[in-house]
């Protein structure tokens, strides 16, 4: 894959397929999918964007919450339409078209979704955001610190500063309403 930071959507589904493909483990869900729980209600519904091998939207699911997991990845789609059921369903969703995707949720989880996509991607992602959840989105992300910018990734990662990225959110008409940030003076 090209290495070079520049986003090419061929080469990353190239890449996420193949890595799904030689993926044999499910890991267990993340603690940010801990975090989040405690603010879903039973039968609400959840679309978890960049879903992945789909650990979190398993976990959501089994706290009966509607779960919709999409990923650009097709392989990683079909392995997890076996994972399916009544409260879990998986989709394949390419977010430079999230505009042709018309269903609405009451929850977006984005773990570790930002800095994987273009800044064009993520500007239709906000629109996207604003205009389908009706209550709360959840979003953990890396950005850009001294660790990040001495690490290699073979694969695309756009690192942004922190500061930046609160004001897009802001900008874009959303609140904060819990970040573990000394910028927002916001308690963890």
């Amino acid at each position: 894959m090209n290495n070079s930071n520049q986003y090419n959507e061929k080469e990353l589904i190239s890449f996420w397929n193949t890595y799904y493909k030689n993926k044999d483990v499910i890991l267990p869900n993340s603690d940010f999918s801990e975090f989040t729980k405690k603010y879903l209600e039973e039968e609400s519904s959840l679309i978890d964007l960049g879903c992945g091998d789909g650990r979190d939207a398993i976990f959501f699911s089994e706290q009966k919450v509607l779960t919709t997991g999409v990923d650009f990845s097709n392989q990683i789609i079909e392995d997890n339409k076996n994972l399916e059921s009544p409260y879990l369903t998986f989709s394949v969703v390419n977010l430079n078209e999230i505009e042709n995707y018309e269903k609405s949720f009451d929850y977006a989880y984005c773990r570790f979704l930002f800095h994987a996509v273009s800044e064009k991607i993520e500007d239709k992602l906000f629109l996207w955001l604003s205009k389908n959840i009706n209550k709360m989105i959840f979003i953990e992300t890396r950005v850009e610190d001294d660790i990040s910018r001495k690490s290699q990734n073979e694969h695309y990662r756009r690192y942004f500063k922190e500061e930046d990225f609160i004001e897009k959110i802001l900008i874009s008409g959303f609140k904060i309403s819990n970040a573990p940030s000394q910028l927002l003076n916001i308690p963890p």
